[in-house]
């Protein structure tokens, strides 16, 4: 039996915000005080990392 190689310590997925998962769209967008429909928006614009779409919204160039 192979050992597993345990060099990879990156963040896991558990930290993105899953599109299809209606209920953490809807708990971002309430912590955020969007749309759940801006998360969407915003998610296709930085990705699925909460930071970033966090960091989309709190952006003052950003006109959402």
């Amino acid at each position: 039996m192979a050992s597993e190689d345990k060099t990879y310590c990156g963040r896991g997925d558990r930290n993105d915000v899953d599109a299809r998962e209606l209920s953490a769209i809807k708990a971002l967008a309430e912590k955020l005080g969007v749309s759940p429909q801006e998360v969407w928006n915003a998610i296709e614009q930085v990705g699925n990392d909460p930071r970033k779409v966090e960091a989309f919204f709190l952006s003052k160039e950003n006109p959402y």
